[in-house]
């Protein structure tokens, strides 16, 4: 009978039942360091949420040029294939006039 139990404490279930409780707390250390690591560093959350806010800031300003290179694309193209479009900058930059017209400026007396 001695020897039975000699032989049951001996076994390998007893052991890590005595082991167990050091492993989770060792586990459990390591998963802290790591979360503390992962919130402290400067590729943390805080720093995802700011690159968030700037992509959208950024991804705004772009479709702003976007729209703006669009508009000054259609007016290059009116400039170069539509006669009216170019006498009216010439008139309005440039100050042409056409033969026989009469041109009245008006001076600020000031």
């Amino acid at each position: 009978m001695i020897r039975a139990n000699r032989k049951r404490w001996g076994s390998g279930s007893r052991r890590w039942k005595h082991f167990r409780p050091s492993l989770v707390t060792v586990g459990f250390l390591v998963g802290a360091c790591s979360l503390t690591w992962w919130w402290v560093d400067a590729a943390g959350v805080s720093h995802y949420l700011q690159m968030t806010q700037e992509l959208e800031r950024l991804q705004g300003e772009i479709r702003d040029l976007e729209g703006t290179n669009e508009g000054l694309r259609e007016e290059i193209s009116r400039i170069n294939h539509d006669p009216f479009m170019i006498e009216k900058l010439a008139r309005e930059r440039l100050g042409f006039v056409k033969e026989g017209e009469i041109v009245y400026q008006l001076v600020d007396p000031q």
